[in-house]
């Protein structure tokens, strides 16, 4: 729906007057459904800190997403697993289980992208066991299923000009 208001939208000129009833009721609409698709919309990106103790748990966990542990996490920081949770919570606002999902699931979503990449090759990469289970944890996400995002994203591959 979003999509085709942007596209109808560009009947109207970039300096269009204001005072155009249609017009402004239509572009007032516009930005309330951008907004409320905003606040329901997954990250795509990772949240990112200076802090030392932090910053390198970061980056373990995104070297090791298919198999890593809070407790691999913690040693390898050389900090308890409860310093681990607090440093996470009051650094970069989420806990490194959130993190970790938010970071396996933004890899499937590069993954998923590429050419060749089955989903269950995909849940395995990622860490996941169960195909069931990444694809639910997926769909949480994304609000589309694995299946559904490749296929959409090997389109839209496509569709751009080279």
């Amino acid at each position: 729906l979003i999509r085709e208001m942007m596209i109808y939208g560009l009947r109207w000129p970039v300096d269009r007057a204001h005072g155009d009833d249609t017009s402004d009721t239509f572009f007032r609409t516009l930005a309330n459904l951008v907004a409320d698709a905003l606040d329901h919309e997954a990250p795509l990106s990772l949240p990112t800190t200076e802090h030392p103790i932090v910053a390198a748990a970061l980056a373990h966990t995104k070297e090791h997403l298919a198999s890593v542990t809070a407790e691999d996490v913690s040693r390898a920081v050389a900090v308890s697993e409860r310093t681990l949770r607090r440093l996470f919570a009051e650094t970069i606002g989420i806990s490194w289980r959130t993190y970790l999902l938010h970071a396996r699931m933004l890899r499937a979503m590069a993954l998923l992208a590429g050419p060749d990449q089955s989903v269950q090759a995909t849940a395995t990469a990622v860490g996941f066991e169960n195909l069931s289970s990444f694809t639910r944890c997926f769909s949480q996400f994304c609000g589309e299923t694995p299946s559904a995002y490749r296929s959409r994203a090997r389109e839209e591959h496509l569709e751009r000009p080279t």
